[in-house]
């Protein structure tokens, strides 16, 4: 389900329109330099490592649902990108531009993708993340997220948490969580 627009503080929550890819890429180039003052060595590499190619990137995010925190000007400064994965939406990205962090918008992203979850049908929400870095963990439980331990998580979500684990970072370092949607 696509998200209606949602207007609030000059921003603006959106789906995604044809031909934004590059942009989306661009802003999640931009937000892993976020990673360098992270005092974990390998977490802090993050921000000098080369993202995917934008044709890998561009099929990934087309196959995604995709919402868009765009600003007064309708130009994307954020996104988040799920997948519906077993009876749950996993979500694989979300990315704030630097220049807008500290707005809410990585939160109206979550419950944006939270809410297309609920109309989905999802039981849950999934994601994996850094344990103590603060615009990952911390702020996915501000957001109502609780660990999922990786020996009660099936086995497409244990891959996908090793699939995402950056190469040359201890696994340890992150984790998957969950949101539980409420029945009823």
């Amino acid at each position: 389900m696509k998200p209606d627009p949602v207007q609030s503080d000059g921003y603006t929550i959106r789906p995604m329109r044809a031909g934004e890819a590059p942009r989306l890429l661009d802003i999640d180039t931009a937000s892993t330099t976020l990673f360098s003052d992270v005092d974990i060595p390998e977490i802090a590499a993050i921000s000098t490592v080369c993202g995917p190619s934008l044709e890998d990137f561009q099929r990934h995010i087309e196959g995604s649902g995709v919402h868009v925190a765009c600003d007064s000007g309708d130009r994307p400064v954020g996104f988040i990108a799920y997948e519906s994965v077993e009876a749950a939406i996993y979500v694989w990205l979300l990315s704030v531009h630097p220049d807008h962090i500290r707005r809410g918008l990585g939160s109206r992203l979550v419950a944006s993708a939270l809410d297309a979850g609920r109309s989905l049908g999802a039981q849950t929400c999934v994601l994996s993340t850094f344990r103590d870095v603060a615009f990952n963990a911390p702020f996915y439980r501000r957001q109502g997220f609780t660990e999922l331990p990786l020996e009660e998580a099936s086995a497409v979500f244990r891959k996908r948490f090793r699939d995402e684990v950056p190469a040359g970072t201890d696994p340890g370092l992150r984790l998957l969580m969950q949101y539980a949607f409420q029945s009823g």
